[in-house]
């Protein structure tokens, strides 16, 4: 925290920012206010501002490098935009929209990305032929007959040239069959109670080879990894979120609704091997969230489950005492939603925010700010008051590679998930969707298409270390301990550039 000045304040402008939000019958949003100048009291030389390690918790056990998630919804996530973020110490939540076998596949395709430990990888059959081999995206292939590994098919040992005119010769003309060498028992690579990513990559620096097998004693193929991996987590995305087994992380969404088709979508999903599941509903305070909390956590109880959304802090209480990793804070916000005009439950987001992440922080459980952020000064005032990390939509949809769909030249069509565009277009994913009764709680718009979301995510983050920097903030931590000793004062905001 900043050292308190030895000069008097005369009249100082403004009012602490924190005395602001505590009025309880006033609420917020972070476009209200603006945050005045105060003492930046680090050299910026060179930036003493800190987004080293995980700070930025989206759950329980997902801790992220940048405080920064992709919403659950068709226009926005994809397994192409949760690997990227995943990359970049973010998160990707896959949306329920999908079916649930498109969906776990969606979480396989992001888990086997970069393999980490692979726990399911694809094998061929040694009959195979070497152009089966040939076709697959990965290099290092398993190789497997009648349940045990027989040898991996390592493409450079032999290199393409080799392969011209063989390419209907079987696999085991050209695979490794040294067991000895391309083979370790779990207990050879366990580390406090897990499988070390390091010890697998000494191994296989010691061997010279680029793929190891993990087997039982029977020679079953229990898990693969691969030197590539070590190249991508090591050199080239050292701050990626991961899971225990060195894969990326990846979440997913299922909708309120405590039904057969549900237990089997999170069944699924559980094989794919997800991370966090979010519960989506426009009012997660309810009965039917409690259900699927509890369910969730006493059948998968390795998994996350952080349900959402809701802008009073007994809300959170609710959750917290249901189970939840954490929750995700939010009601008419976004800029499609129209819950505020339509049904009237909405609440201005950064007091939603404020309010609950207290309660959040006793319970020790993440929050989750999601909905209207337009830019990384939001993203700042919102963990300011308490957000650990920050959903964004419309700033992912909007990119050249989000699945969202270019309707127009150089525009593309984001659609919230309460508008009729949507629902119509995904209507089996919604349980009680009836085109005679359907009442519309959000719209769509066309999006100017911007830059790549990768360029996105590393221009947020360098945006989010100037405003840091800006305001004297050399971590997250101590941003909100200078925002709760009354340090930030702020004014009622005034349009950029008026006089």
């Amino acid at each position: 925290m900043a050292q308190k000045p030895n000069y008097p304040f005369i009249n100082p402008s403004g009012r602490p920012l924190i005395e602001i939000l505590s009025d309880p019958m006033r609420s917020y949003s972070p476009l209200d206010l603006d945050i005045l100048e105060s003492e930046v009291p680090f050299s910026r030389m060179s930036t003493s501002v800190d987004f080293s390690g995980k700070q930025f918790r989206f759950s329980r056990n997902i801790g992220l490098h940048l405080p920064i998630v992709t919403a659950p919804m068709p226009d926005v996530t994809d397994s192409h935009i949760a690997t990227v973020a995943a990359r970049y110490g973010c998160l990707g939540i896959i949306p329920a929209t999908y079916s649930a076998e498109e969906q776990a596949e969606a979480v396989r395709q992001v888990k086997k990305t970069e393999g980490g430990f692979i726990d399911h990888p694809d094998v061929l059959d040694p009959k195979s032929p070497i152009q089966d081999a040939l076709n697959q995206r990965y290099s290092n292939i398993p190789v497997v007959s009648d349940g045990k590994l027989v040898g991996i098919f390592i493409q450079q040992l032999y290199g393409d040239y080799y392969y011209r005119g063989r390419e209907s010769h079987p696999i085991s003309d050209v695979m490794e069959k040294d067991l000895e060498k391309i083979t370790v028992s779990p207990s050879s690579i366990t580390q406090n109670g897990e499988l070390s990513f390091r010890k697998a990559q000494q191994i296989m620096e010691a061997r010279q080879i680029p793929a190891l097998a993990i087997v039982d004693k029977e020679m079953r193929l229990l898990h693969l990894v691969t030197m590539k991996d070590v190249v991508y987590r090591e050199k080239t995305y050292p701050n990626a979120t991961r899971d225990s087994k060195s894969r990326l992380a990846v979440g997913a969404a299922v909708l309120q609704y405590m039904t057969d088709e549900n237990k089997q979508r999170i069944l699924l999903l559980a094989e794919a091997g997800v991370d966090v599941i979010v519960i989506e509903q426009a009012q997660a305070w309810n009965a039917d969230v409690k259900e699927m909390t509890r369910y969730i956590k006493k059948n998968y109880p390795d998994i996350d489950v952080v349900p959402g959304n809701d802008s009073v802090p007994n809300a959170v209480a609710f959750h917290n005492a249901n189970g939840a990793d954490g929750v995700k804070i939010g009601q008419g916000p976004g800029s499609e939603c129209t819950s505020g005009q339509v049904v009237g439950l909405w609440r201005p987001q950064l007091s939603a925010v404020f309010d609950c992440a207290e309660v959040a922080r006793r319970c020790g459980i993440p929050c989750t700010a999601d909905g209207g952020i337009k830019n990384a000064y939001d993203i700042f005032k919102l963990i300011m008051v308490g957000a650990t990390t920050a959903m964004l939509g419309r700033l992912v949809a909007e990119t050249k590679d989000s699945p969202a769909k270019e309707e127009e030249s150089g525009k593309k069509l984001y659609r919230a998930m309460g508008s009729p565009e949507l629902v119509k277009a995904h209507s089996s994913a919604f349980r009680k969707y009836d085109p005679r009764t359907f009442v519309a709680e959000g719209k769509s718009e066309l999006l100017p298409i911007t830059t790549t979301f990768e360029e996105l995510l590393k221009g947020l983050k360098s945006q989010l270390i100037r405003v840091f920097e800006r305001f004297g903030a050399s971590d997250a931590q101590n941003a909100r301990d200078r925002f709760l000793s009354g340090e930030y004062r702020a004014q009622y905001a005034h349009r950029y550039g008026t006089r």
